[in-house]
């Protein structure tokens, strides 16, 4: 996995995911090899939507396409349908295509469109 899980900041946001979100991890045997973060919300005011959020998913390099991710991935989706979620985000950066093929696979459609300009 990368570095940034194990970072200061890293510990740090997964301790406020664990408290405030679903957090799930992928085992093979005593090892983690993966982990999913998302969130539920609330509904919103102007439509019927309950959304939720997958914020963050990895997979280590070497396991994945294993059915890792599917697993993090469904057991995820069935937490939502849970707690009667009809609708689940993603963001993925643009320039990871590995993630964004695994979430259309998934039934994901592109909604949003971002756009970036740095300032020097």
């Amino acid at each position: 996995m990368q570095n940034w899980p194990l970072s200061q900041e890293g510990k740090e946001y997964f301790e406020k995911a664990i408290k405030k979100g679903i957090s799930l991890v992928a085992y093979v045997n005593t090892e983690i090899v993966g982990y999913l973060v998302g969130t539920l919300n609330s509904q919103f005011p102007y439509n019927n939507n309950i959304q939720a959020e997958l914020d963050n998913m990895c997979v280590v390099k070497e396991y994945r396409n294993k059915g890792i991710g599917q697993k993090l991935f469904e057991e995820f989706k069935r937490i939502c349908k849970d707690n009667k979620v009809n609708e689940i985000k993603v963001i993925a950066s643009y320039s990871n295509l590995d993630a964004i093929n695994f979430y259309k696979r998934n039934g994901f459609k592109e909604a949003e469109l971002i756009l970036k300009q740095n300032i020097d």
